[in-house]
């Protein structure tokens, strides 16, 4: 066959072939040749992977973050960055009715933040720093990879606070009541007469009760008494469903109120009318299965405790084998006489939900009425064992829903006094009416109209209790003899613990005391503000407090009692106390930056202000006996049952005494100095010989409850002779001292 046929031959034969194929079903057609490049650029998309943990957090508050960026086939990125986002809440305005103004001051003005990544490496952590807080923040990843396709990933953050938690940075326990029975069509309808800061909210939305949280916790609340009006009710799920589930419940305790009003019969007082009894014992049965199992539930002798609203209007309160399973708090407290309260004993504790009146009497003076009021419920509560929690108010005004009634206007000022009447007097806690009880305008919440001027309040009161803290924190630790009682508070709030009489020697009696370190076997500083004894040699010698000497910080709480007197605090000062020495003479200042005068049980009668001979100088003076005490008392009122108290010092003070090893037999000079004609007055000293007061200046003016004042005084310890010339040389010396440490600028 010629070469050209069979050419022929051949390529009619493919063709035949190829037919025959294309002719086949396609599943038995040959597979076609696969197609590197592109699958192969589906198996190098790249893939973007986020998360974020803390890095830096301050008493509950979130500073700082560190955000993970983990990326698949990282070479295929053309860029990526990383943004971190502040959320907006746009509704409050459209929904709440917040207005545009407020906004700021609710979610604080935060700008996007975002940093071009390096593309190409498959792990990338990013840190962001000094977040503003108050909100939520998403956290968004985007890049482009070589075909041009935009890739994109985002997460979210919870709620990041925006204030630090200072409410479990001290030893004062607040609470607040906290009403969740808001929404758009429930109770703003009702009437209120001032408008909350985040507009008419709804109290199941999880920014809002992050804000309530963060806000009181961040001006020093520490727990919430939440009104509960019974299973299933608005109240009861929105506590279970939306305010436990919180992310920032941790942060806060919370107790129940129950609204007794609301849940039982209340003709003629009877708790035994029909269905009462079963009623509260179903509940409590509820509130045990439901919420007092909570880790956050608030807890008193390890017992939760429960407020029962306006239980003085009710009688025979019996719960059986319940009783002992729960700590009940009982609104017992108002105007009556409590002498007469036998329903005291139904309860752990009492407390007051308000002491608002409509007799015009009690509201013309009513916070001195409300002082003296609480003076006799506090010394019931301390005859019979029982817990007081006092509480506080801005004000009352419920005639928004409420025609006619009689107002307690609100202020501030007015809040302020109520922290300090409620403060001294209570043995277990204080409460606030209320946070958000908008009808009857008792809320401390934000609002438009007075902005956050009573947290701020509440937060200025409990910092000049609490101080500034200091990194290092050194705690008060007191033991003494094998029977002992401890105590582990910050410097800046001490607090007198209360001793076993047979921890004094001869003596009967328990006495206010304060203390400061121990050097060797000696007090470095020992200063008493009330009638007392000087400790014996067993337990000074045995006892001790530990606190950093120079920049101690200390607070006069001066009462020890034995379980039958109420707790009171003669004095709430914060103090500085600084030592030194130069060639020829000791001297140890203190400066108090504040002062609060506060009541006196009835056997005292008068102030005294008390200065201990310091024994870190004067060694043999501490003994068996009350040696090297110095009292004064400036007016000669001792005894009397004062209505207005004096207090002796008022000025600069010089209390000066030779190095002796007998004080006994050296006299002791003390000085106020101002700017009149020096009167000398002898004063009552024990064992001590030759001691005048000269004072020289100002008449020490009278003092009344609650009145602020300073004190300072300069000590002054030197071996030279008796004559006392030395003393203008040695107080010239400190004076350039003293104005450093007023200063701050600590040589």
């Amino acid at each position: 066959m010629r070469t050209y046929q069979k050419a022929v031959l051949i390529t009619a034969v493919i063709i035949v072939i190829v037919i025959v194929i294309m002719r086949l079903p396609e599943a038995l057609r040959p597979s076609e040749a696969p197609k590197p490049t592109a699958q192969s650029n589906i198996s190098q998309n790249p893939e973007i992977s986020l998360s974020w943990e803390p890095i830096r957090i301050v008493n509950d508050k979130i500073y700082d973050i560190r955000v993970e960026i983990k990326v698949k086939n990282a070479n295929q990125l053309k860029w990526l960055k990383i943004k971190l986002i502040p959320v907006e809440y746009d509704y409050f305005i459209s929904s709440y009715g917040m207005r545009q103004e407020d906004y700021s001051a609710v979610f604080p003005n935060e700008s996007i933040r975002s940093v071009d990544l390096q593309p190409g490496r498959e792990e990338i952590s990013v840190n962001f720093t000094n977040l503003a807080g108050g909100r939520e923040y998403i956290i968004s990843a985007e890049g482009e990879d070589s075909a041009g396709r935009i890739l994109k990933e985002e997460i979210k953050t919870p709620y990041i606070r925006q204030y630090e938690n200072v409410a479990k940075q001290d030893n004062i326990l607040v609470g607040a009541y906290y009403y969740p029975w808001y929404s758009p069509s429930k109770h703003w309808q009702e009437g209120h007469m001032n408008t909350p800061l985040l507009g008419l909210y709804d109290s199941r939305d999880p920014i809002v009760i992050s804000k309530h949280i963060d806000w009181a916790t961040g001006h020093g609340i520490d727990f919430f008494i939440i009104s509960w009006w019974g299973p299933g009710s608005f109240e009861d799920l929105t506590i279970k469903e939306h305010f436990l589930k919180n992310p920032l419940i941790p942060n806060i305790k919370f107790a129940i109120l129950y609204e007794s009003v609301g849940r039982l019969k209340v003709e003629n007082g009877e708790i035994s009318m029909e269905g009462n009894r079963q009623i509260l014992l179903n509940d409590l049965s509820y509130l045990m299965e439901t919420y007092f199992n909570s880790p956050y539930y608030l807890k008193i002798n390890n017992k939760p405790a429960v407020v029962i609203y306006l239980s003085r209007i009710f009688r025979d309160l019996s719960l059986g084998d319940l009783r002992d399973k729960v700590y009940l708090i009982g609104d017992l407290v108002y105007w009556q006489d409590p002498r007469s309260e036998s329903r005291i004993a139904d309860y752990d504790a009492v407390t007051s939900y308000n002491m608002h009146t409509s007799v015009q009497d009690i509201l013309n003076n009513f916070e001195y009425n409300v002082d003296k009021k609480y003076d006799e419920w506090l010394n019931l509560c301390s005859k019979t064992g029982k817990g007081f929690m006092p509480s506080a108010l801005p004000g009352f005004d419920d005639r928004a829903v409420r025609k006619g009634n009689i107002p307690l206007p609100r202020s501030p000022e007015r809040f302020k006094r109520q922290l300090e009447i409620a403060r001294s007097h209570a043995n277990l806690m204080m409460v606030i009416t209320t946070f958000n009880e908008w009808h009857e305008n008792t809320q401390i919440e934000p609002s438009r109209e007075e902005g956050m001027r009573y947290l701020q309040e509440l937060s200025s009161y409990l910092g000049l209790q609490r101080e500034a803290l200091t990194e290092k924190r050194d705690l008060y630790l007191f033991k003494a003899g094998a029977t002992h009682y401890e105590v582990r508070l910050l410097p800046e709030n001490i607090r007198l613990i209360y001793l076993e009489p047979d921890m004094w020697q001869g003596n009967s009696d328990v006495y206010p005391l304060a203390g400061g370190r121990r050097v060797g076997h000696h007090w470095s500083q020992f200063l008493m503000l009330s009638p007392g004894k000087w400790l014996t040699d067993r337990v000074e010698s045995e006892g001790e407090f530990l606190i950093d000497f120079k920049v101690l910080k200390s607070s006069g709480k001066l009462v020890a009692y034995s379980g039958k007197w109420g707790f009171r605090d003669y004095f709430v000062t914060t103090a500085v106390h600084y030592i030194w020495a130069d060639d020829e003479f000791l001297y140890r200042y203190v400066k108090t930056n504040l002062t609060v005068l506060r009541d006196i049980p009835d056997p005292v009668g008068a102030i005294w202000v008390e200065l201990m001979n310091d024994p870190d100088y004067y060694a043999t003076a501490v003994s068996k006996t009350e040696k090297g005490l110095i009292t004064y008392d400036m007016h000669g009122v001792t005894g009397h049952a004062l209505k207005e108290y004096t207090l002796g010092i008022y000025g600069w003070i010089a209390l000066i005494n030779p190095l002796s090893s007998d004080v006994r037999g050296s006299p002791a000079l003390i000085l106020v100095r101002s700017s009149q004609k020096a009167h000398p007055t002898v004063c009552n000293c024990p064992n001590v010989d030759n001691i005048e007061i000269h004072m020289l200046g100002d008449e020490i003016r009278m003092l009344k409850k609650g009145d602020y004042f300073e004190l300072h005084y300069l000590l002054i310890v030197s071996n030279k002779p008796n004559s006392y010339s030395w003393i203008d040389e040695a107080i010239k010396r400190a004076i350039p001292m003293i104005e450093l440490i007023d200063k701050g600028e600590l040589p």
